[in-house]
């Protein structure tokens, strides 16, 4: 496990774009446990992210939520994982739209050109 080192939000911003240079091609690809998918926030939160292929197009993956905390409901970790994607990307992606769930643990979606 990579240890949990907060960033200021201008640094993770400078490699983002790498999190997004190869394209996983499914959900379980272990490529998304590497080093520049990791952004480590100042909440205490942990966001993975990474491009994926399926059969609808391309899309930003994010799966997030805190480190080493009490369990939390589902909207809360949610908000949070949206709040610190949107500042990490300045807006850039619109809304996601959270595609799977379990305790601490949230997986949203953001499409990649078009609608």
């Amino acid at each position: 496990m990579i240890p949990f080192r907060p960033e200021p939000i201008e640094q993770m911003r400078d490699r983002f774009e790498h999190a997004l240079v190869d394209v996983m091609l499914s959900g379980d690809d272990p490529r998304v446990l590497e080093p520049q998918h990791c952004f480590d926030f100042d909440d205490g939160y942990r966001l993975y992210v990474s491009r994926d292929q399926v059969t609808e197009g391309q899309f930003i993956i994010v799966c997030g939520g805190p480190i080493g905390a009490q369990f939390l409901p589902v909207a809360l970790v949610a908000a949070r994982v949206g709040i610190n994607f949107a500042a990490l990307t300045d807006l850039k992606y619109g809304q996601g739209s959270i595609v799977a769930f379990e305790p601490n643990l949230v997986t949203m979606a953001f499409k990649l050109g078009g609608p």
